[in-house]
């Protein structure tokens, strides 16, 4: 019974590494640097093939990076224009915002901050960026940030023995910091605005 666990775990546990790629992008941003160095682990333990967990993770990113993009190129400006107002963007602001914006460096480093990478393929798209340059540029983002990540639990598992529950603790706390930090980037925001008048 247990072999026959282990035999349906390892079929479709790369289509689970794939879905949550997916996302991690187009869902709620969360440290998922977290699940990658946990993939490296288990790697490491024998249990999942090391290229095959690389693979999963950067084709589910990518996938949905693809998918972001197409929604803020489609449904991203309207949504802007009807509802900006309420979340304190209107067209200046916007126009503002994205004149600072650099896709290049934004989509390829910005798989390493998370919410920045959860939004870059929204204002991607808005601002209809060529879409063969987004390809690239999300395609190899994707590769380096999840490679680093699993590479890191595969290498550190070698000298470290790490059971697997550490890593679900550390994503706990990172997460946990990851929403401290934006609340308090939120408070902060308010009493800029209150205090500009």
């Amino acid at each position: 019974m247990n072999e026959h666990i282990l035999e349906l775990l390892n079929q479709y546990s790369y289509l689970l590494i794939f879905v949550m790629g997916f996302f991690g992008i187009v869902g709620i941003p969360a440290p998922e640097e977290s699940l990658f160095v946990y993939l490296g682990v288990l790697s490491k333990q024998g249990g999942l093939s090391l290229i095959g967990c690389i693979a999963a993770s950067t084709l589910g990113s990518f996938t949905g990076m693809v998918t972001a993009y197409l929604l803020g190129a489609y449904i991203g400006k309207p949504f802007l224009t009807r509802f900006g107002k309420y979340l304190g963007l209107n067209s200046d602001r916007w126009e503002s915002f994205m004149s600072h914006w650099n896709v290049k460096r934004s989509l390829l480093k910005g798989f390493f901050i998370p919410g920045v990478r959860q939004l870059n393929p929204y204002f991607a798209g808005i601002e209809h960026i060529s879409f063969l340059l987004f390809l690239l540029l999300s395609f190899g983002g994707a590769l380096v940030w999840t490679s680093a990540y699993t590479l890191l639990g595969f290498f550190i598992s070698t000298y470290i023995p790490i059971h697997p529950i550490i890593i679900t603790y550390v994503g706990i706390a990172l997460f946990a910091l990851f929403i401290i930090q934006m609340i308090i980037r939120w408070i902060k925001s308010r009493q800029k605005k209150r205090a500009n008048g």
